[in-house]
């Protein structure tokens, strides 16, 4: 089982317990090994490397490589993201009204990094038409030769699409084969006019 993120969500703790209770009121499966792994992420940040995991129970790749696998990839992941609009981090209470009220009536867009416990701004541009410019800036610095990438978004996919053709000609590389969209979870603190590049390095 591969939860959403620990720090963000009960659902991996929630798993541990009933991992806990199953052995508890059965111990005649006690060899049964039940494998739960925190994400340290969301959305389709741990989408893709499930879907990986996926294909590798496919290929006959045994359950202890596919979990070193996954414990390996989430811990080298790196998230960014690029909001449109500050009103929904407001509203979620990721910023405060002041710092939103002053960031949209400058024409502020964050840049902001997302990983296990932490979110910070990274990055600030001016003006809806530098956003995905900025982001793609902040990504190209990030990135490692062999790492791969993903790009998605939600309620821009013309941005998305920008996005990705524009760090596939400056990395020499396209992102990861998947269109994803951006998961509830994210878009309703972040919104869902915002752009996502999710490293694995």
């Amino acid at each position: 089982f591969v939860s959403i993120n620990s720090y963000g969500s009960a659902t991996y703790s929630n798993a541990v317990r009933a991992r806990d209770i199953f052995y508890d009121e059965h111990p005649e499966y006690k060899d049964m090994k039940i494998r739960l792994v925190d994400s340290l992420s969301y959305s389709a940040v741990y989408g893709y490397p499930v879907i990986r995991a996926a294909q590798m129970v496919e290929q006959g790749v045994s359950a202890d490589e596919i979990e070193k696998y996954l414990l390996d990839i989430f811990s080298r992941a790196e998230v960014y993201l690029a909001c449109y609009t500050l009103k929904y981090c407001k509203r979620s209470g990721r910023i405060s009204t002041m710092t939103a009220f002053a960031g949209e009536l400058l024409g502020f867009k964050p840049i902001i990094y997302l990983g296990g416990d932490t979110t910070k701004t990274v990055a600030k541009v001016r003006g809806d038409a530098n956003v995905v410019a900025k982001l793609a800036d902040v990504v190209c610095e990030r990135m490692t030769p062999d790492a791969e990438y993903c790009v998605f978004g939600a309620r821009l996919p013309e941005k998305r699409d920008e996005l990705a053709k524009l760090l596939t000609k400056r990395l020499g590389k396209p992102p990861v084969p998947y269109e994803f969209t951006l998961g509830g979870a994210v878009a309703s603190n972040a919104g869902p006019d915002s752009v996502v590049v999710a490293i694995y390095k």
